[in-house]
C-alpha cells in the first residue's frame, strides 16, 4: 500500500510540474488594463474573448508581488532545507555511503630525461 501511494504521488507531482512549466512558457500573454500592460501566463484558448474579472486581476497582482518581493523570505530557506533533510533522514535514508576518494596525497612518479 505504501509503495502504491508513493508511486501515485510521484506521478501526480510530475504531472503538476509539467502543467506548471507548460502553462508558464506556452501561454504568456499581455492585457491592457487602465493604460497599463499586465503580462501573465495561464492556460487559455487564444481569442478576442479572453478577459479577466476584477478578482482575477487582484490574484495576478498578489502573485506578482509574491514573486518580486520575496527577499524577506530568504532567511527561512535554511530552515526549510533543515526540515527537508530531517524528513529525508527520518525515512531510512541515513545509510552510510562510501565515497570514492578524488584526491591522492602522493603525486605520480615523474621521469626526467
Amino acid at each position: 500500500m505504501k509503495r502504491l501511494l508513493s508511486n501515485i504521488v510521484k506521478y501526480v507531482l510530475i504531472v503538476v510540474f509539467v502543467y506548471y512549466y507548460v502553462g508558464n512558457t506556452a501561454f504568456v500573454h499581455t492585457h491592457v488594463v487602465d493604460n497599463f500592460l499586465v503580462t501573465h501566463s495561464h492556460p487559455y484558448l487564444p481569442g478576442t474573448h479572453h478577459s479577466h474579472t476584477e478578482a482575477q486581476w487582484e490574484t495576478v497582482s498578489w502573485f506578482n508581488l509574491l514573486c518580486l518581493d520575496s527577499s524577506h523570505e530568504l532567511p527561512i530557506v535554511p530552515f526549510i532545507l533543515f526540515f527537508l533533510s530531517f524528513i529525508f533522514l527520518l525515512h531510512g535514508a541515513n545509510r552510510i555511503v562510501r565515497t570514492a576518494r578524488s584526491f591522492h596525497l602522493r603525486s605520480p612518479p615523474c621521469h626526467v630525461c
